[in-house]
């Protein structure tokens, strides 16, 4: 499958260049501060990595003839009501060609997990393609919200695009592996074979998970910090004798990461 990019989709997120920026001269609120105040700009739609995580053919719109089917891949913003409103700036040429039924148009938000749940995203997002009379078969929303796939599911609409969500996470973990920067197994001086691999196990036997169901970021990051607090107080060998017997528990989702297939959960979904 061929990649379509140009100078829309090929952006920087962070640095764009001033034609990219002309496009948006009518959204004032790419402009922004960023985690250190500092002004930033950051473009609604930009350079995605799944082409080349897909290893996709890539070629440019000037290259190409539009005589076979292709794909079109955005890194989408962060805000997401705001750019589910604004689909109208993607390139004539590919909307055209996404409503003749040639072009897949994939939104790729593996570096999000936010809620889609109604006016957050779903809502805006269908009242755009519709008013831009886009067939939904045709449109992949590919996020590393992990519950996405079920809320859209329970999303009362008849024709419905496509969301795939994957562990991207995971996926970064495996990349930074490869970089010999994280370790390959627990120590230990058994093999443990597990039934599954496709699902991580919980360590509530050990310590509070609650701050998994705390939707407010804050309020979460505080109960994390209240329990490493908490087990910096374990003398050492307590710390000792919970890491052993939490091993296996380690293991196995040490080798959910590493078995974690990208292609098999995202290629074969889209192509």
């Amino acid at each position: 499958m061929i990649a379509l990019i140009d100078k829309f989709n090929q952006v920087s997120m962070g640095e764009p260049s001033q034609d990219i920026i002309d496009i948006y001269k009518h959204i004032p609120e790419i402009n922004e501060l960023d985690n250190r105040a500092e002004p930033i700009c950051r473009p609604l739609f930009s350079h995605s990595s799944l082409p080349d995580v897909l290893e996709l053919q890539q070629v440019e719109t000037k290259k190409f003839k539009f005589d076979k089917p292709f794909s079109y891949f955005v890194h989408v913003h962060h805000n997401q009501p705001l750019w589910v409103k604004n689909l109208d700036i993607i390139p004539t040429k590919i909307l055209e060609e996404i409503r003749k039924g040639n072009c897949k148009l994939i939104f790729d938000n593996t570096l999000e997990g936010k809620s889609i749940e109604g006016d957050k995203f779903l809502n805006p997002f269908y009242e755009s393609i519709d008013k831009l009379k886009l067939p939904t078969k045709n449109i992949y929303f590919i996020t590393n919200n992990l519950v996405a796939e079920k809320t859209h599911k329970e999303y009362h609409r008849a024709d419905k695009i496509n969301i795939i969500s994957i562990m991207w996470n995971v996926f970064d973990i495996q990349r930074l592996k490869e970089e010999r920067n994280l370790p390959t197994k627990v120590s230990s001086d058994m093999e443990y074979k597990y039934k599954s691999v496709n699902i991580f196990k919980t360590i509530d036997k050990w310590w509070d998970e609650s701050y998994d169901d705390e939707k407010d970021d804050w309020k979460r990051l505080q109960m994390i910090m209240d329990l490493v607090l908490k087990l910096s107080d374990y003398d050492e060998k307590s710390l000792l004798h919970m890491y052993q017997d939490m091993e296996e528990t380690l293991q196995h989702n040490i080798n959910v990461i590493e078995n974690y297939d990208i292609k098999t959960n995202l290629y074969d979904r889209i192509f």
